[in-house]
C-alpha cells in the first residue's frame, strides 16, 4: 500500500468546495445557453456563430464548455445581445446567465461582480 493512498481517499470523500461548486453551475448555465441554440434550430457551428454574431471558434469553445474559467466575458456577451438574428428565447437565456453572474452565483468578489456589470452594455441589455 503507498503511503498517500489514505489521503487520496478522503480527498476524494470530501464535499465539493463553494468555488466548484459556483463553477459547476457556470457551466451548466454555458451549456443550457448552448442547448437553447440548438432547439431555436441552429444546428451547425456557422448557423450558432452567425445568430449568435460570433466567430465559430468562440461558438466552438462556448459549445464545448472549455471556456475561461471565469465564464463568458461581457464583451462576448455584448456582442451576442447585439446580433440581430438573436433568438428571443437565445437573447432571455443569456440574460440570466448575466443576472447571475453579476449576483456572484458564479464566484468573483463584490467588485469583480460589479466591474463585469459595468462592462455590459446597456443598450444591448434593453434589446
Amino acid at each position: 500500500m503507498n503511503q498517500l493512498e489514505p489521503f487520496a481517499q478522503v480527498r476524494s470523500e470530501r464535499p465539493c468546495s463553494v468555488s466548484a461548486e459556483m463553477k459547476a453551475r457556470q457551466l451548466s448555465k454555458i451549456t443550457e445557453l448552448a442547448e437553447t441554440v440548438e432547439a431555436a434550430g441552429f444546428l451547425t457551428l456557422d448557423e450558432q456563430a452567425k445568430i449568435l454574431g460570433l466567430p465559430r471558434s468562440t461558438v466552438w469553445t462556448i459549445r464545448r464548455g472549455s471556456h475561461k474559467a471565469t465564464g463568458l466575458s461581457a464583451s462576448i456577451i455584448n456582442r451576442m445581445l447585439a446580433a440581430p438574428t438573436l433568438p428571443p428565447l437565445v437573447r432571455a437565456k443569456i440574460l440570466e446567465y448575466v443576472q447571475e453572474k453579476a449576483a456572484g452565483l458564479y464566484g468573483g468578489s463584490r467588485s469583480q461582480c460589479r466591474r463585469f456589470a459595468a462592462r455590459l452594455s446597456v443598450d444591448v441589455l434593453r434589446g
